[in-house]
């Protein structure tokens, strides 16, 4: 069986090809051997030849870093000499970047071992990573969309911290790259339930 293949960005993002999205040129794809070399054409098309088939068949396809396909895992079903049309919309992804920091003897440095975590707008947890040893994290590869960055409630309460602001809402832009969060500063909370100072 072949795939007739059609990529585009999806600049609408709602996987159907709009007039106000383009064809992109030089995707290439992956799912058989035989695919090395193929790439689409000015105006977003290729002929994928060797797909097997009676069982499901996977196969995907890159264009450039920092943009993906909306589906990460494309599944075709066929019988032999059939003639697929693919539709293949790509977004550009967002990466989001940031630091928690915290006081100490009067100077911010990272928090190490923090978990950061991130929502979609419907307050569904996607992810959750933990802040290396300059306390930094990152979220990458996002959809253009609404989300939310918070410092996890477990850790605020079992490292004893607190701070005015302990994550943000987020719109990544639709034609993505990537954004850097301001710092999420933090305070030691002392014993008796006070703000206080932390000592080396």
């Amino acid at each position: 069986a072949s795939l007739d293949v059609h990529t585009y960005l999806d600049r609408q993002i709602n996987g159907v090809p709009d007039p106000l999205d383009y064809n992109l040129a030089d995707v290439e794809f992956s799912g058989n051997p035989e695919w090395e070399g193929i790439t689409t054409g000015d105006e977003g098309r290729a002929v994928l030849p060797g797909v097997y088939p009676n069982i499901p068949f996977r196969f995907s396809a890159k264009w450039k870093q920092g943009s993906s396909t909306i589906n990460k895992d494309y599944v075709v079903f066929t019988h032999p000499g059939a003639y697929i049309e693919a539709n293949m919309p790509f977004i550009l992804s967002t990466e989001l970047i940031g630091f928690v920091l915290r006081t100490n003897n009067g100077q911010e440095i990272g928090l190490q071992n923090a978990t950061v975590e991130l929502y979609d707008i419907e307050n569904n947890l996607l992810s959750a990573k933990e802040t290396d040893l300059d306390g930094y994290f990152e979220f990458l590869g996002l959809a253009p969309g609404q989300y939310k960055v918070n410092i996890a409630r477990k850790t605020l309460k079992d490292k004893g911290y607190t701070g005015k602001v302990i994550g943000y809402d987020v719109t990544t832009a639709g034609n993505g790259g990537y954004a850097e969060l301001p710092p999420l500063k933090l305070i030691r909370i002392g014993d008796n339930g006070e703000l206080a100072a932390e000592s080396r």
